[in-house]
């Protein structure tokens, strides 16, 4: 990867970096001036619940925790089951049943949904306390909500951010394709250790596809499928899905799904298969999602040189057949 590329994705990560910073100290402020044991910025993910930001003196809760969405009290406030401050949380049914009350002692709770421009939910920002508390605790709803749209500004503009400087950083790099339109395995391996950080932070997955051409072999004799033919399949895939591909090895090939949605990535991997037989190649997939735990370069290298029992990783053997 170019030292100019590089420079450039240092420079934009700052970027991103000073906004959630940004969102840090606003959330360090809201804590001092409406004091709860645990306050927290989150992105809701399908049933995934990040939490980005935690301040926290009682639960033992941290940035990049992930519970499920279902679960929670802020699920029940954002479908209006609930209030969005609730001094007594025991008196409200709908947060007295939530099965995240089972695990943690909630007295009190605030919650604000954070939204985008068009109105779609990013996540919530809200605090809980052991203890309840009197009913004055309403009077801070206006005050929370001022937070909730600030920090809710800041977060789109990280998002923004995140996402342009990804978008230039692969442009940048379009000199580095193969003839093929794949990049070297280094390449891939640096842009993944280049946006780790800024899409952990935004709680956004990454889809890791490792595929592994099984029945070029066969073909050789005939060159009915040659590795060319192969190559070009899966890259036309890769590029309509604004993936980052990696030609590994002879048959083998690596795909990064950045910003992807960790719920439909068995579907998009059953759908290449089939695509893929379609035109005579059988393969063989292995991938995983990583958001929160481990590291993405730890991911990679696992799918490359998978163990029985993985946790956390998908395998789609080949087929010689369609829906097998």
């Amino acid at each position: 990867m170019p030292n100019s590329t590089k420079l450039m994705m240092q420079q934009s990560n700052a970027q991103f970096s000073h906004s959630l910073d940004l969102v840090s100290n606003l959330l360090t402020r809201l804590q001092s001036t409406v004091p709860m044991n645990l306050w927290m910025v989150t992105r809701v993910e399908g049933d995934r619940w990040v939490v980005l930001l935690a301040n926290d003196d009682c639960y033992g809760i941290k940035s990049m925790d992930c519970f499920n969405w279902s679960d929670s009290f802020c699920s029940r406030m954002v479908r209006g089951d609930g209030p969005m401050i609730a001094p007594n949380a025991n008196e409200v049914p709908a947060y007295r049943d939530a099965p995240i009350a089972a695990r943690l002692q909630i007295g009190s709770y605030i919650g604000i949904p954070l939204t985008r421009k068009d109105n779609s939910l990013f996540g919530t920002l809200c605090a809980i306390d052991p203890d309840p508390r009197d009913a004055g605790l309403c009077e801070h709803q206006s005050l929370v909500e001022d937070f909730a749209r600030a920090i809710s500004g800041l977060l789109q503009l990280a998002e923004y951010q995140e996402a342009e400087s990804r978008s230039e950083t692969i442009k940048t790099l379009e000199p580095q394709l193969g003839l093929l339109g794949f990049y070297d395995f280094p390449t891939v391996w640096q842009f993944a250790e280049g946006f780790e950080g800024p899409l952990r932070e935004l709680g956004l997955y990454v889809a890791v596809i490792y595929m592994e051409i099984t029945n070029l072999k066969q073909h050789a004799e005939t060159d009915s499928l040659s590795d060319v033919k192969a190559a070009q399949h899966i890259q036309q895939w890769i590029s309509t899905r604004h993936a980052l591909g990696a030609h590994v090895a002879d048959d083998t090939y690596l795909a990064l799904m950045p910003a992807a949605n960790p719920d439909s990535i068995a579907a998009v991997v059953a759908e290449l298969r089939g695509e893929l037989l379609t035109w005579g190649i059988q393969c063989k997939f292995i991938w995983s999602t990583f958001a929160c735990e481990g590291s993405l370069h730890e991911r990679i290298c696992a799918c490359m040189q998978p163990q029985p029992d993985m946790e956390g990783f998908q395998t789609l053997p080949a087929s010689t057949s369609h829906g097998t």
